[in-house]
């Protein structure tokens, strides 16, 4: 049986894992539409967009801007909402992002 020592690398490491946060966001793009997404880090994937290095849908819809952004603190419970805010209609992502309640489940 393996034994897992109490190194600094290893605090470090569980440390970051504990503080790891996960987001989605909806980014408004210039044509008025909507593209969702997750990442750990919302302004890099921001810049990562609007320099089209992002999603292929992105590109040339820029610049891009964050309409909206929930925190989960893992990447599981992210992609779960991800998918759920991907079937909104563009309607139901407006009322979300103007703070209705739009979501459905």
């Amino acid at each position: 049986m393996a034994v897992k020592e109490n190194t600094a690398e290893a605090k470090t490491a569980e440390a970051k894992s504990a503080e790891a946060k996960y987001y989605v966001y909806l980014l408004l793009c210039a044509d008025g539409s909507y593209y969702c997404g997750s990442t750990n880090d919302p302004e890099k994937r921001l810049q990562a967009h609007n320099a089209g290095r992002g999603a292929k849908y992105t590109r040339g819809r820029g610049p891009c801007t964050i309409a909206y952004l929930e925190e989960f603190s893992s990447k599981s419970e992210a992609m779960s909402r991800e998918w759920h805010l991907k079937k909104l209609t563009h309607r139901e992502r407006e009322m979300l992002v103007n703070g209705s309640s739009g979501s459905r489940k």
